[in-house]
């Protein structure tokens, strides 16, 4: 990995500014940092990047991890963030949903995240929503999500492996929520509603 770029501050303003440029592995990221109140630090970014597959970084077994009822959902380093930031890439892959297009602002601030807008072109249509989880005396989790005139064969045989059995364009809703301590009490407590729609056939 290389890395150029330089570093702005002014003490007397108590702010930070860090702007670079590097290229690791396939992807190359422009950067910028921002810190602002060295005592009560308020942070921000801004990232682009023309490709970014993070499954290729993330454990084999994750998946096989997320299934463990006993492991914590804990975000309670968001009680003391000021984090306000901006993501993009043209090719961006997690959790073999593959996107490009894909933009989002995040931030974090008194206990909250909040991403909003996600929205990307997937599988030959579009989506955008949000996600927000919320620390306390109980985590909680929510996730608002419109996926429209996707490949219904090809998003399913992504995620459930075999025949397709449903074919051509269709539309996805889905407004869910769950809260827990751990991924045990967030799958019991899951709730909401997902609709389908089938629009056309290829």
């Amino acid at each position: 990995a290389s890395l150029n770029g330089g570093i702005q501050a002014d003490f007397s303003e108590q702010t930070m500014k860090f702007d670079f440029k590097t290229k690791i592995d396939d992807s190359n990221f422009a950067v910028s940092l921002g810190l602002k109140n060295f005592s009560q630090p308020a942070y921000t970014f801004d990232i682009g990047v023309n490709t970014l597959d993070l499954d290729r970084y993330l454990a084999t077994d994750y998946a096989k991890r997320l299934q463990d009822d006993a492991l914590p959902f804990d975000f309670s380093a968001l009680k003391n963030m000021n984090l306000h930031g901006k993501f993009r890439s043209n090719a961006f892959k997690l959790a073999k949903l593959a996107t490009s297009n894909f933009y989002s602002e995040i931030k974090a601030d008194q206990s909250t995240l909040l991403i909003e807008p996600i929205s990307a072109r997937l599988y030959n249509g579009t989506t955008t929503g949000s996600l927000g989880i919320t620390t306390g005396d109980s985590n909680t989790i929510t996730l608002k999500q419109k996926l429209n005139g996707v490949q219904l064969d090809t998003l399913l045989a992504d995620f459930i492996p075999g025949e397709a059995r449903l074919k051509g364009k269709g539309n996805l809703t889905l407004d869910l929520s769950a809260s827990g301590e751990n991924m045990g009490t967030i799958r019991k407590t899951l709730s909401g509603s997902a609709n389908l729609a089938q629009i056309g056939r290829a």
